[in-house]
């Protein structure tokens, strides 16, 4: 166990989780989940909201045990290396909203980051858009961190609060295993919650094997910090390639399994739910980079905060799963016949919303001395032992300030 702490905190860390991701997603494909799309946070919060009825989009509804993998895979690893640390306050409202906003600019482009690195190791080129806009938009992102934007400190909190995300989680897997609780005389599920029978939502692994890829992933992510965004971030702003070797070393062991299972296939056309409009590809990827960049991580990011017991980051998740219904239900999202009637519309509303966040959101003056900026994407050090975690590029500490 000492040996995978030392591996997974060094350099090596990212890039280790990364290839596990990489590896592990092509083969959930292969297992059944939909193409292109073995692990997609922004894609797999969609269908969680279409199960739990919140959207009606009768072909993207299961509760995808990929991300209760995450959630308790993380929870896993922060209670074995005593890293569970409850904690909550900074700004919710807001990390809702951002939430909310990043999946509206996911489902615009169809996927969120990780989903856009395994697009192109499946041969995607649209997904090169996609990429593009998500560095421009966490370029923009580092534009308002340098302005001095923050979301505030959070603080310690009671152990009941930490342990909400995965206790939510658990309950989902529960439902997952007992519903859907009722079929009409067709056999059609009738609720309350609601699988897909044809489409992506109808298309996936058997249940323990997305759950043990999560899991995995899950632990290994909490370990090493892995995260898309983060690599960006840091690599624009501090030249650090820490968690950027991560992103490559996915993308390249997504190429290398598709080929050894023969998913590879190369183009813009035909691609598996994925669009060729390129203008708003790259449009609503900057707006989620631009909204991961500012609530401090990508989604599989905040997945697995909320695994450690970060309740802002659940509300952020939370943000996402119901910005999926709102995408859903106001014909946001794309198909693969191009973006949705109001998807301009709302990538434009999100753009205007989040960059007036980004401008008014500020450190308040009592807190200026907590200014930083994690250069491994959490602001903790290799060993992960400072009891520090980043807040929008701030670095902001877990414990109060004497006095508060």
């Amino acid at each position: 166990m000492s040996f995978l702490a030392r591996l997974l905190t060094s350099r090596w860390g990212p890039i280790v989780t990364g290839a596990i991701v990489g590896v592990l997603a092509p083969v959930l494909v292969r297992m059944g989940n939909p193409g292109n799309m073995g692990l997609c946070v922004a894609c797999f919060s969609r269908d969680i909201a279409g199960a739990l009825g919140l959207h009606r989009a009768a072909s993207v509804q299961y509760l995808r045990p990929e991300i209760v993998g995450l959630v308790l895979g993380a929870l896993a690893a922060a209670v074995v290396f005593r890293e569970f640390k409850p904690r909550t306050g900074s700004a919710p409202l807001v990390r809702f909203l951002l939430g909310m906003f990043a999946v509206v600019g996911a489902l615009v482009f169809l996927g969120c980051p990780w989903r856009a690195y395994l697009r192109l190791g499946g041969g995607d080129w649209n997904s090169l858009f996609g990429i593009l806009g998500l560095a421009l938009g966490t370029g923009l992102g580092i534009v308002f961190l340098r302005r001095g934007f923050s979301l505030g400190r959070n603080r310690l909190a009671t152990p009941a609060l930490g342990w909400m995300m995965p206790g939510l989680m658990v309950v989902l897997l529960a439902l997952l295993y007992a519903a859907p609780f009722g079929r009409d005389a067709a056999g059609a599920p009738t609720g309350p919650i609601f699988f897909s029978v044809t489409g992506p939502g109808s298309q996936h692994a058997a249940l323990w094997l997305s759950l043990g890829a999560g899991l995995l992933v899950g632990f290994l992510a909490q370990r090493s910090r892995f995260c898309t965004v983060g690599a960006l971030r840091d690599l624009m702003l501090m030249r650090d390639t820490h968690l950027f070797n991560g992103v490559v070393a996915l993308t390249v062991a997504a190429l290398a399994t598709n080929l050894v299972l023969g998913q590879f296939q190369a183009g813009f056309e035909d691609q598996p739910i994925a669009h060729t409009n390129a203008l708003w590809n790259v449009a609503g990827m900057v707006l989620s980079g631009l909204a991961f960049t500012l609530a401090g991580g990508c989604p599989g990011r905040q997945l697995i905060l909320s695994g450690e017991g970060d309740g802002d980051a659940a509300v952020f998740a939370l943000g996402m799963i119901v910005g999926t219904a709102f995408v859903h239900n106001f014909s946001v999202a794309s198909s693969p016949t191009g973006p949705g009637a109001f998807g301009p519309a709302a990538v434009v509303t999100g753009l205007i919303a989040c960059s007036l966040i980004g401008l008014v959101m500020r450190e308040p003056p009592a807190a200026e001395g907590a200014r930083g900026c994690g250069g491994r994407g959490t602001g903790m050090d290799a060993s992960g032992s400072d009891e520090r975690e980043e807040n929008g590029g701030r670095t902001r500490a877990l414990v109060p300030p004497t006095g508060s």
